[in-house]
């Protein structure tokens, strides 16, 4: 039998271990890829909102729409910000009560930081006003970068939702 190099078995052992350790790295990665970020098998990983984006009544409503005939948890956040059209509390119960879009929440503070979340929680938010959506732009504004998902200012605010023909709710 011949003899065996020592030093020749060292680097072998050096290539058959590198070659493990970066095969552990790539399945690693692959893992990650398509387990853990959305892909394959695991649930998206919530992205704090960077932005908000100006939407359509149509588009609303394809968001609206999108949440409510899902069987999952409703991940949708609906704010009346109607407190910026008025500046009465009572005026602002008797327009909700009026009509407002299903499932949203009346707001007459506007308080941005209630609406904040943590890491483990991930909602979209859409706000809308009666009508003028550049009052609702500012709080928009400070919800980027607190929130995880998305945020979208309806333009034309209830007036456009109601005049597309889209359902609204009355009473409380």
């Amino acid at each position: 039998m011949a003899d065996q190099d020592p030093e020749k078995n060292g680097k072998t052992l050096r290539i058959i271990i590198s070659i493990i350790f970066v095969s552990i790295i790539v399945l690693v990665g692959i893992y990650v890829i398509f387990f853990m970020q959305g892909g394959i098998l695991g649930d998206e990983i919530p992205v704090i909102a960077t932005e908000y984006e100006n939407i359509t009544a149509d588009k609303a409503y394809e968001i609206f729409s999108k949440y409510n005939s899902s069987m999952a948890e409703n991940n949708l956040i609906i704010i009346d910000a109607r407190v910026l059209y008025k500046s009465c509390p009572s005026c602002l119960d008797s327009l909700y009560r009026v009509g407002h879009i299903p499932g949203a929440i009346l707001d007459k503070t506007l308080d941005s930081e209630a609406y904040y979340q943590d890491l483990n929680q991930s909602a979209d938010i859409l706000v809308y006003n009666q009508e003028d959506s550049s009052k609702t732009e500012s709080f928009c504004n400070h919800l980027v970068g607190h929130v995880y998902g998305n945020i979208y200012n309806l333009e034309g605010g209830y007036n456009a939702w109601k005049n597309a023909g889209y359902p609204i709710e009355t009473g409380d």
